[in-house]
């Protein structure tokens, strides 16, 4: 991709040059083909102003900026930017046992989104799953199996970033009903995205579990259910539970509903960075961190109707509430730890409601040397309504009119707590964005 770039906004944000290349390919080990070693590599290079390739060097997920990176540093002066990404998997893929085994890499420079679509960067890692099957029916199931994961993840100053197990079990019964159960536990590592840019912290460990039952999918009316819970260390959690019922009157027609919930108790949710020459533990930086309680309920709505074989119609919908109410208001108080301090507990530090309740003012030393500094108020309520309407018809083998319309709700306050009845009834008088979208195809030669 190469920019044209004519105004100083444009040279100073995105990159004058962006080039990737990539091959992939795979090998069948044995003449059954049974086995396949698979794999890829990839490389991409941008050229732009120091500006715009700061820009880049800085944010997530790259963050050079990290005081305490061993393998990265923040340089200005460049004008490129350079990475890899490759992987390689060895998969058995027959047979009542099978096996995954994969290495994987992404190096810091990799940048891809002038073309594509990255989140990561500055990873690397291999994972190794067996997989036990048996498809052949017995006296109380029609299949079941089982599997065993392993995985391990470091960033390129071979810093380790994850280290988990899991282990699932599934089962379909004689009735065609389907049950699956999901463990998994993530021993605590180290975490250097957590202070956005900031030195490397603990990432604690955690130990969770899922069950998903759906009834028999042939029917009229199939359900599926799912709960889970995660347990963390430093008295933090996620429950998640939900339900959708699929109903299919008629074979043209489909419609699904159902609720979600998800609770969420964060022990560090991060907030802000201030600059503070005084904080020198922290490298001149005050990360500053809240302990978060989150509840979200959402449903998902979706309805199928096949008018004609050339004819359809298709509708989602996803309705939102979310609050979060944030408890202490903490920083770090030193690199590699999970340790903070406390603002108006430790450290005689003092926080207080900002001018007219707007925000928080935040002395991190009392009567000390440190100055305040002020943040927006954390706590916040979200609802939000997601709507779209999809209507297709192919007026001829190969060409199809495609008529959308599409509606965005979104409204936010920071009251915190969470109101089912009342966010609800405040969706709806949500500011409105509407869109509508007319998109013809057509295949010349076609007949």
């Amino acid at each position: 991709m190469i920019r044209e770039q004519r105004e100083p906004q444009l040279e100073a944000s995105l990159a004058s040059r962006a080039h990737m290349l990539g091959v992939d390919g795979h090998w069948f080990v044995d003449a059954a083909h049974s086995w396949v070693l698979h794999g890829g590599i990839a490389g991409s290079w941008l050229q732009g102003s120091q500006a715009a390739i700061t820009r880049l060097q800085r944010a997530e997920p790259r963050y050079y900026q990290r005081p305490d990176a061993p393998h990265v540093s923040l340089d200005p002066s460049a004008t490129s930017l350079s990475g890899w990404t490759g992987q390689a998997n060895l998969n058995k893929q027959s047979g009542n046992v099978t096996a995954n085994f994969g290495v994987w890499g992404m190096s810091p420079g990799l940048e891809v989104n002038d073309l594509g679509f990255s989140t990561q960067t500055d990873r690397a890692g291999g994972h190794a799953m067996v997989l036990f099957r048996k498809l052949v029916p017995d006296g109380w199931t029609r299949e079941r199996s089982a599997r065993i994961s392993k995985w391990w993840t470091w960033n390129y100053g071979a810093e380790l970033q994850g280290d988990g197990w899991q282990a699932a079990s599934s089962i379909q019964f004689r009735n065609f009903w389907r049950s699956t159960l999901t463990g998994t536990y993530a021993r605590r590592v180290w975490d250097d995205k957590l202070t956005r840019g900031g030195p490397t912290v603990i990432r604690p460990g955690s130990i969770g579990a899922q069950l998903s039952v759906v009834t028999d999918n042939r029917k009229v009316a199939v359900l599926a259910t799912d709960v889970g819970y995660t347990a963390r260390q430093y008295e933090a959690s996620a429950f998640t539970g939900g339900a959708s019922l699929t109903l299919r009157p008629v074979p043209a027609v489909t419609v699904s509903a159902g609720p979600a919930i998800r609770r969420n108790i964060v022990a560090a949710q991060y907030l802000s960075t201030v600059n503070d020459p005084l904080a020198t533990r922290t490298y001149g930086q005050r990360y500053v961190f809240g302990e978060l309680d989150q509840t979200a309920v959402s449903m998902i709505a979706r309805l199928s109707v096949v008018l004609s074989p050339r004819m359809s119609l298709q509708t989602f919908l996803q309705p939102l509430v979310s609050a979060g109410d944030y408890g202490a208001i903490k920083e770090v108080a030193a690199p590699r730890t999970f340790d903070f301090v406390r603002y108006g507990e430790d450290a005689g530090s003092t926080i207080t409601a900002g001018p007219g309740g707007q925000g928080l003012v935040i002395d991190p030393d009392g009567a000390g040397a440190a100055s305040p500094f002020a943040i927006a108020q954390p706590d916040f309520n979200v609802r939000s309504l997601r709507a779209n309407t999809v209507f297709r018809w192919e007026f001829r083998p190969g060409s199809a009119f495609y008529f959308v319309w599409t509606q965005q709700r979104r409204d936010a306050d920071a009251t915190g707590a969470f109101d089912l009845t009342g966010d609800s009834g405040r969706l709806f008088s949500a500011p409105a964005d509407d869109v509508l979208l007319v998109k013809m195809s057509y295949w010349f030669g076609a007949r």
